[in-house]
């Protein structure tokens, strides 16, 4: 399935992937202040 060069990689940089994965990383952080709110 993933190629030698991947084609995701340029969209993975894009804006709109870039606010929805810095999201996510927010989310699934696994600092303790993080946990602890989830």
């Amino acid at each position: 399935m993933i190629k030698k060069r991947n084609p995701l990689a340029k969209d993975l940089k894009s804006p709109k992937y870039k606010m929805r994965v810095t999201r996510d990383k927010k989310k699934y952080s696994r600092k303790k202040k993080h946990t602890d709110q989830d």
